[in-house]
């Protein structure tokens, strides 16, 4: 790709131009283009995001050492990079997890070999650079107890437009275990009915289609939703796009024709818990994702199914979201009991 051609990413690729700082002319001729092409042909639109913020501050830690160019760096100059990360954490800052220092490691890794072979670099310096250690035991997310699963979908209710689509999208998460980026990628094309039952085609992690049946109750939110946004519905603009889920215009009190994104349903999330007065740890997106697997389970569902369920590509990482075996319980504390053959060996009294 050259720099001047148009691309479907042409607003991305006017972002990244525009922040391309002056080492890489330093460094090479074609250091630039590397760049541009690296950032640019990342497969989703949050990599994108991502890649981006992580070059360009290495780029600017770069320029800050007042490096001439960047075949000056050593792989002791990556891991003392690496290793001095630092995150703003409330007034202060704290050094970044063990999780997000090997992502940037794969991302600057690609980066530079990306570099050597467009020609831009003789060597890459972070190949020898060794990931730190993140086995996870389990999610980040833990789930939400039932009770409060079905406090929160009965409390949204369906007295608005708005309150319909927000059900419909947390029942999609909770039910069929997807993740927020499918959920908001849904068209009405992704969506039908097959035998008297609801079916929708999710696009899962690297654009993997994933078709499923809707359990009953999601299936009942998704009716009324699409019975309440239907074409000429009132409180909606036209959708060209045919987007299922689309943003909520506050002050028009509409459903535009932009689609939901996974902030858009963050925000949600936490406000219809807090409304409801639903306390949890870390509430998000991904907690309805981790509390249908592990719900999944309770209910008697085997591993492999949950597996297809959540369309994971192993069952280790399907593990990490099943919490029932997680966690201490009472019970198991209370085994400890020191006192247990004093108070069998007492008098019992008359």
């Amino acid at each position: 790709m050259n720099l001047c051609e148009p691309s479907s990413t042409e607003d991305f690729g006017d972002a990244v131009l525009a922040r391309l700082p002056d080492i890489l002319n330093l460094t090479h001729e074609r250091a630039r283009q590397a760049t541009y092409d690296f950032l640019v042909n990342q497969r989703s639109a949050r990599t994108k995001e991502h890649y981006l913020r992580i070059v360009m501050q290495f780029l600017a830690w770069a320029e800050a050492r007042e490096l001439k160019s960047l075949a000056e760096l050593t792989t002791a100059d990556i891991k003392n990079y690496v290793e001095g990360l630092i995150r703003r954490k409330g007034s202060g800052f704290a050094r970044v997890s063990a999780q997000s220092r090997a992502q940037v490691i794969s991302c600057l890794r690609g980066y530079f070999n990306d570099l050597v072979l467009k020609g831009a670099l003789a060597f890459n310096p972070v190949t020898s650079v060794k990931n730190p250690k993140t086995k996870a035991n389990e999610g980040a997310f833990p789930p939400l107890p039932d009770n409060q699963v079905v406090r929160l979908l009965d409390g949204i209710g369906e007295a608005t437009l708005q309150d319909v689509q927000d059900r419909a999208v947390i029942g999609l998460m909770v039910f069929a275990c997807a993740r927020v980026s499918a959920v908001t990628k849904l068209k009405q094309t992704d969506v039908w009915e097959e035998l008297g039952r609801i079916h929708v085609r999710l696009e899962e992690k690297g654009g993997k289609p994933h078709q499923l049946p809707l359990n009953r109750e999601a299936e009942r939110y998704l009716r009324a939703f699409l019975a309440k946004s239907s074409e000429g519905s009132a409180g909606c603009d036209p959708n060209p796009e045919g987007w299922l889920f689309r943003r909520w215009n506050k002050r028009r009190r509409v459903l535009t024709s932009l689609p939901l994104d996974r902030l858009v349903c963050y925000r949600m999330v936490r406000r219809r818990a807090k409304s409801l007065g639903i306390v949890h740890r870390k509430m998000g997106n991904h907690t309805f994702r981790a509390t249908g697997i592990t719900m999944f389970i309770n209910a008697g569902g085997v591993l492999e199914d949950a597996r297809r369920l959540a369309n994971h590509s192993s069952t280790n990482t399907t593990r990490l979201y099943d919490h029932n075996r997680h966690g201490v319980k009472e019970c198991d504390v209370d085994r400890i009991d020191y006192r247990r053959n004093k108070r069998a060996s007492a008098p019992k009294e008359d």
